[in-house]
């Protein structure tokens, strides 16, 4: 009996090895089902929210600013008053602008009256020359027939010149009444102008929102002397927020304004929204990476879509300034395309694209030819046919024509 069973556990080996040797073993492969959809190329990249203009309000001049009671948050509306400076010092300084525009005021009446009598005097002065020169004349040709003394015609030149003299130094003062008006009326229009800029900088005391908005930041609370310059607040409108991506400049050549995005995230929550680039900046920046690559990058602006935003308001998601997402610019898409996941190609030895299939149960190797590609899905031209099974990843084992089982990753797991 015992002799029986060695031989049956000896028969039994041998047809198994004649078995194993004639019907190789299936290999099981995770195969994916080549399909027609749509696929789309994109450009991913971190990115943030922003708004496209911060409103810096700043000190209009030196001077001492007075509490600030908005907080980061609070809502202004456009000629709000948000800040104050101290007015004492710019009263002060009006009242004194405007004594001296008063004191040029009166120097200018004063030196016009001048004008004036000085201008009467003219007149009686040229009258008495006139007067003189008449007189002079008249004795020289009574003084010529000898019928007065030479002492009278002495007396008569003397006359004429004394008043020509009287006369010039008149002219004199008035001429110098005029220059001082003119210079009393110039140095006036100085202090008009310095008066205007002392008002001007009195009304500046009160500073004004330029646009409704949210205090994004608050510089300064406590009353102290500041400088011309010094920023208080920062002033933002959410309502216009957008994503600023900087994008390696070699994706950025393909990327044109009015592509779609898509936004994603943390802060966007389980459902990306969409967007569209607006504006791509046209000078590129040198950017070192975290691994201490230099690299070159480019500004690209993404408006949200008014749906999208809608989306987030209904999910009660309140976005802020600054917060970081993802998104994934769409550069080309096309449809009804022959589409395999991307784990499924790679290249050969010579540098082109192939791919393993199931076919008859066996794993056979093609050739490919693709299109539109991102990083999970390749469209396929040539090489492999629609509702046929690819190998993922194939083992470097596995070779052209060994038998294979192929499961979708559904079931192998």
């Amino acid at each position: 009996m015992l002799r029986w069973i060695w031989v049956v556990l000896i028969l039994g080996a041998v047809a198994g090895g004649v078995a194993f040797f004639r019907s190789p073993s299936e290999v099981p492969v995770d195969v994916a089902i080549a399909h027609k959809g749509d696929i789309r190329v994109y450009v991913e990249e971190r990115a943030k929210t922003r708004v496209p203009e911060t409103y810096r309000i700043s000190m209009p001049l030196a001077g001492r600013v007075l509490p600030i009671s908005l907080k980061a948050g609070d809502r202004v509306t456009k000629g709000e008053v948000v800040a104050r400076l101290d007015p004492a010092d710019l009263d002060r300084d009006v009242s004194q602008e405007s004594i001296r525009v008063l004191g040029f005021d009166r120097m200018i009446e004063t030196l016009g009256n001048s004008i004036k009598s000085s201008q009467q005097q003219l007149l009686a002065r040229e009258a008495k020359l006139k007067y003189a020169e008449e007189e002079h004349r008249r004795i020289s040709q009574l003084f010529e027939r000898k019928a007065v003394p030479e002492a009278e015609k002495s007396e008569a030149e003397l006359l004429e010149i004394e008043s020509r003299a009287e006369l010039r130094k008149d002219e004199l003062t008035h001429l110098n009444y005029k220059i001082a008006l003119a210079l009393t009326q110039l140095f006036r229009q100085d202090q008009i102008e310095t008066q205007a800029a002392t008002q001007r900088d009195r009304k500046r005391a009160e500073i004004h929102s330029p646009v409704d908005g949210v205090v994004l930041e608050k510089m300064e609370s406590n009353e102290r002397v500041l400088p011309s310059g010094e920023v208080l607040l920062e002033i933002g409108q959410p309502e216009k927020m957008e994503v600023e991506a900087e994008i390696l400049a070699q994706d950025a050549v393909t990327i044109q304004v009015g592509f779609p995005v898509e936004i994603s995230g943390a802060a966007i929550g389980p459902e990306p929204i969409t967007g569209k680039v607006t504006r791509i900046y046209p000078r590129g920046f040198t950017k070192v990476s975290s691994l201490g690559v230099e690299q070159q990058r480019v500004q690209v602006v993404i408006a949200f879509d008014p749906a999208g935003l809608e989306q987030l308001k209904k999910a009660g998601r309140k976005l802020g300034i600054d917060y970081r997402v993802r998104v994934k610019i769409f550069t080309q898409q096309k449809q009804d395309a022959l589409i395999i996941p991307r784990s499924a190609i790679f290249r050969s030895a010579a540098g082109n694209w192939q791919a393993m299939v199931v076919r008859d149960g066996k794993a056979q190797l093609v050739d490919l030819k693709i299109g539109l590609a991102n990083d999970f899905e390749v469209e396929v031209l040539s090489g492999v046919n629609d509702n046929e099974p690819v190998i993922l990843a194939p083992d470097s084992s596995l070779v052209d024509g060994q038998p294979v089982e192929a499961m979708l990753p559904s079931e192998s797991q």
